[in-house]
């Protein structure tokens, strides 16, 4: 239904259309591409509008438009080609191929652009289906119009690892600072950009940073002085853009600095998301200065808001000198064109005339991405897993194009060892596999740890006994049957001797740890030392150890044994289920499974008994579709008095690891009970599939978790939706359909 229209223009030059139906829909009719150069010591700067092609060629299902430029200040020919293919009734793939042959170096920025043909009855993005125009950063990259014929049209970006962007607009404090702040030089703010203007067209640019450290600052907002009991606020409007906010302050406790959107009845964090426990002094001026990028802001105030962190019965806060001033920046191509070197950006093109709803826009978004990558022959869930993946894997940085995998925006920019071991391996890229891998290799510490998370612009030293180290071991296993990649044994070796110096230094197959080796990881034992009670930890150490052996580390067989039956031996006969904890007998979770997925998956052996998975499995409360991931074998949810956490967490029921459902983690232990010959599994698989896109039917993402009660929806769903490592399901239905086969 979607096909392609050359156009030749009162110039000679041709651009493409994009036809759904048989009527244009989108148009390139202004030109192809748009292009920032500057020669390598940047005293040359140049922008080239509207890119058309002097020759065309037409083949069955795609069009290659070919032309050069001359820059006549650098003396160097500009070779390009467009080339749309179209992928299938609904996509079309724009690839923008660069090549120069005249000068070793020249920086770049891309922008293209895609124009309704006619005035559209709206523009949208992920979160907005009315879009008032301005640059657009939410949990999903993607944006387009609703054409008056009522299509809609959207553009997509390929993975940030590939197409060289990211999405990061800051870093973690630096010492003695409290909050996330934002980076003052910013890759790809205008990443994604709605007009503003109705009849414009929605445009995508790649390869441009903002520098704000040599931009004019601009006073938007002064107050000499303010004295209010608990809480300071101020509607102003901002546009897009990059402010500083600073103030004197005296409070009778810690403040907190907030700025809000009001839209739809709601308050939505726009900026310092982390910036509350502000330490305060009632009778001493302390000083708050802190800058942050606005995106979304389509024309609307923001809410200034300082408050007292937790007000008390005396309360007071005095404010002077309070201002918010502007950065415009400097705006400077980043990307990289060598001499002959070909560079290739690509991009995908969908259409859709559906209803007009969020469902189906982010549904199509997600979908359509995954097919113009050439992934046809999955279900829609598996689709919309991986996109949200690929939109969460981008460079790390302006001088550092390696890749970085983040969990979710709401992590950003933090690369947390352990999800990424579980977004990577689920797909089949030895590029993105290797450059981790080679990134998580790079935080081993002199005891053999791998470090827990890699954080861009500043350092991390959190190494500790965790899983990270184990699966990172597995890792290499992986890279090394799966692509050939022969990992560095001396370092391999030295990981192993921290587990074994960390688990179990008297080489019994005993696993003793201070926290749990798996997805519950709010439990910790400092306190009282070690624990061995914990059934995932005792089973990630025995496959660890079967893993390290196949790697060629030398492992004792009966260590291995003793390992294995220490695992086993959590099945708890007068019961029926597998104990998560040896002293919270009425816990069960979907996770303690994981290491003898992790066993199935990579040796192809299993360590567990039939009766212990199927009993399990029978014994899990089933609700909307879904499992707790850690629940009361009895009652579903915990009390305070008989939870497995640390005192310190609590969440009501149904939310987070009191009874919410974790996708990943249930799947993989329904496989585990497929290969046990648990006759259920087929159907807890597609019905757990089903639930994660239309449990919340406006929400047809990955999620980190689905809340089970209802009650609590909409404090939780805004913060979980889109997440990364729920793209291993891929790899575990892979797993299953062998099985199965």
């Amino acid at each position: 239904m979607i096909s392609l229209v050359a156009n030749k223009t009162n110039d000679g030059k041709y651009s493409v259309d994009i036809v759904y139906k048989d009527k244009i829909v989108a148009t390139n009719i202004q030109g192809e591409f748009n292009l920032v150069i500057e020669n390598e010591d940047r005293s040359y700067h140049e922008r080239i509008e509207d890119f058309k092609a002097t020759k065309i060629i037409e083949e069955n299902h795609s069009l290659t438009l070919e032309g050069e430029h001359f820059i006549k200040m650098l003396d160097t020919h500009l070779e390009f080609k467009i080339i749309y293919n179209i992928i299938n009734e609904t996509v079309v793939e724009k690839k923008i191929q660069l090549v120069q042959k005249n000068i070793p170096f020249l920086f770049y920025s891309i922008e293209t652009e895609l124009s309704p043909i006619d005035q559209p009855k709206a523009y949208w993005s992920f979160d907005n289906v009315n879009h008032l125009g301005g640059v657009v950063r939410e949990v999903y990259p993607a944006c387009g119009f609703r054409s008056s014929d009522d299509v809609t049209v959207g553009i997509l970006l390929d993975a940030g690892h590939r197409n060289l962007w990211t999405r990061n607009i800051r870093r973690r404090p630096h010492f003695n600072k409290i909050g996330f702040t934002a980076l003052r030089e910013i890759c790809d703010v205008n990443l994604y950009n709605v007009p503003k203007v109705s009849g414009d067209g929605v445009k995508v640019t790649l390869g441009e940073t903002v520098d704000y450290n040599n931009g004019s600052n601009k006073e938007i907002l002064f107050i000499d002085h303010i004295k209010t009991t608990t809480e300071f606020t101020e509607e102003v409007l901002l546009e897009d853009g990059f402010y500083t906010i600073s103030f004197d302050y005296k409070s009778s406790g810690d403040i907190s600095v907030k700025v809000l959107r009001d839209k739809n009845d709601k308050k939505v964090v726009q900026a310092f998301d982390y910036q509350d426990h502000i330490p305060g002094e009632k009778n001493q001026w302390q000083s708050f200065s802190d800058c942050f990028l606005l995106c979304n802001t389509e024309g609307l105030h923001s809410l200034i808001k300082v408050f007292l962190t937790n007000p008390e019965s005396e309360n007071s806060l005095e404010i002077s000198n309070f201002k918010i001033e502007s950065n415009a920046g400097k705006s400077i191509p980043y990307h990289r064109l060598n001499l002959g070197e070909a560079i290739e950006k690509k991009y995908f093109i969908f259409c859709d005339d559906s209803e007009y709803n969020f469902r189906n826009i982010r549904y199509k978004s997600q979908t359509s991405l995954t097919e113009g990558v050439g992934l046809k022959d999955l279900s829609d869930v598996e689709k919309i897993l991986f996109a949200d993946m690929q939109m969460l894997t981008w460079i790390t940085s302006k001088e550092n194009f390696n890749p970085l995998n983040v969990p979710s925006i709401n992590y950003a920019p933090d690369m947390y060892n352990r999800d990424s071991f579980w977004s990577i391996t689920a797909i089949d890229d030895k590029y993105l596999s290797h450059k981790v891998f080679k990134a998580w290799e790079g935080t081993q510490n002199q005891e053999g740890a791998i470090g827990t998370i890699i954080t861009p612009s500043l350092g991390s030293i959190e190494v500790k006994g965790n899983e990270a180290t184990c699966e990172w071991i597995w890792w290499a296993y992986i890279n090394k049957t799966r692509y050939g990649i022969e990992p560095n044994m001396l370092k391999i070796q030295k990981a192993f001797d921290f587990c074994v110096n960390e688990f179990d230094p008297d080489k019994t197959g005993l696993a003793k740890a201070h926290f749990v080796l798996g997805q519950n990881d709010v439990q910790t034992y400092f306190e009282n030392g070690k624990t061995s009670d914990i059934s995932v930890n005792q089973g990630v150490w025995a496959v660890t150890l079967k893993i390290a052996k196949a790697l060629g580390v030398e492992v004792d067989d009966h260590l291995i044994e003793n390992a294995v039956q220490y695992y086993k031996d959590f099945y708890c006969a007068e019961s029926k289920f597998f104990l998560n904890h040896r002293k919270c007998k009425n816990a069960i979770s979907v996770g303690d499974f994981m290491p003898e997925f992790v066993s199935i998956w990579l040796l192809n052996e299993t360590m567990l008994d039939k009766e212990i998975v199927v009993n399990t499995l029978e014994r899990l409360h089933i609700f909307k579709d879904c499992s707790p991931f850690i629940g009361d074998v009895d009652a579903i949810y915990f009390r305070n008095d008989n939870s497995p956490f640390d005192e310190k967490f609590h969440w009501e029921d149904g939310q987070y690891y009191n009874g919410g459902s974790w996708l990943r983690e249930e799947i993989m232990a329904y496989v585990v009970g497929a290969k046990h010959g648990y006759e259920k599994a087929h159907e807890r698989i597609e019905n757990r599939l089903h639930a994660e896109i239309n449990t919340h039917p406006e929400d047809p993402v990955s999620h980190e978790f689905i809340a089970l009660n209802n009650n609590h929806v909409e404090t939780w769903w805004p913060s979980i939706r889109v997440f990364s490592w729920n793209v291993f399901v891929l790899q575990a239905l892979e797993v299953y359909r062998k099985i199965a086969s």
